[in-house]
């Protein structure tokens, strides 16, 4: 192994770490969330859910072997769908609000699995 695959696997591995860093505070932010709702609704209940399953989606996406964070993109979807349409009336509203932080661990994510399957160029080939 090269000295710059080795400084490149250790880049990746950063931004995974960084990524996991910031889905547990997502995680417990979503957690002390879910506290004040009541969990006998059940949209209330699925956005309380989709609160707190933001670590255990990630862990899961970090150990795929595929290039596409899919756990996080439907936990994305899921909160989404909590969050605007799981009220009496239905309301389009932004899929970002309350989940910035997913969303910033999930890009974190696609470029840690992205570097990581690069292959390294060869200054010789031309």
């Amino acid at each position: 192994m090269s000295l710059g695959r080795s400084a490149n696997a250790r880049k990746t591995d950063a931004l995974a770490a960084v990524g996991g860093v910031i889905m547990a505070l997502d995680t417990i932010w979503g957690g002390m969330a879910a506290l004040g709702l009541d969990l006998s609704r059940v949209n209330e209940l699925l956005m309380a859910i989709s609160f707190v399953l933001g670590l255990p989606a990630y862990m899961l996406d970090l150990r795929n072997g595929s290039r596409i964070a899919k756990w996080l993109l439907t936990l994305l979807v899921l909160r989404w769908w909590a969050r605007c349409y799981g009220t009496q009336d239905l309301l389009l509203c932004n899929p970002l609000r309350g989940s910035v932080l997913l969303v910033v661990s999930l890009v974190l994510l696609q470029l840690s699995k992205l570097r990581r399957q690069a292959k390294p160029v060869s200054p010789n080939s031309h």
